[in-house]
């Protein structure tokens, strides 16, 4: 399942991972899954990959089979792009995200069989979005899911995009080509990502 899926980058590479057979694409929002749709259009998916979309708020699906894996992007504060989108700084405003956040993760996490993966991931620098949101959901659920840490950094990265409680905050000072003299070389935004393992 990718929960939150448009605009489809993450739909397409889950299809070519490999990894997956079948793939559930939804989001809320029926424009932006229009654009999905016609991103799948036009790439070639491996032949074996079966992506099926569907306009659904990830709160409320229904009518469906426990999934392997879930991948929840979920809306965030967009912090992560401030190098190149300084106005998401300007517009901020957390309001009921953090709130939608953790009702997502608390809802995927159910959509998962036993023994599941799901993988919470952000654009965003803030803890409130990210860590905290994790550490929330376990304090408060100890024997639903448990955290699964990575023991390495994202391919390309430095070790410091490791967090102390295994998760990935990667920053673009973080690459492994990073000069600190030609910083505007390096235009890669902010990304968290945690995975967690139903119990």
């Amino acid at each position: 399942l990718d929960a939150c899926a448009a605009p489809g980058g993450k739909t397409l590479g889950l299809a070519w991972s490999h990894q997956f057979q079948k793939i559930l694409a939804i989001d809320a929002d029926s424009t932006r899954l229009t654009t999905l749709r016609t991103n799948l259009e036009t790439v070639a998916l491996p032949s074996q990959v079966i992506i099926n979309t569907l306009v659904s708020d990830a709160l409320e699906l229904t009518n469906h089979s426990l999934f392997d894996a879930v991948l929840l992007d979920v809306p965030c504060s967009s912090s992560g792009t401030a190098r190149r989108q300084p106005e998401v700084l300007r517009k901020m405003n957390f309001g009921n995200l953090l709130e939608r956040q953790f009702q997502l993760l608390h809802a995927c996490l159910e959509y998962l069989k036993p023994g599941g993966i799901l993988v919470y991931s952000t654009c965003s620098i803030f803890p409130q979005e990210n860590h905290m949101q994790i550490n929330r959901y376990l304090n408060q659920n100890p024997q639903h899911a448990r955290r699964l840490p990575f023991s390495i950094p994202p391919n390309g990265f430095q070790h410091a995009s490791l967090t102390q409680h295994g998760d990935w905050q990667i920053l673009p000072w973080h690459l492994a080509e990073y000069d600190e003299d030609q910083p505007s070389r390096f235009d890669c935004d902010a990304h968290y990502v945690a995975r967690l393992q139903k119990l």
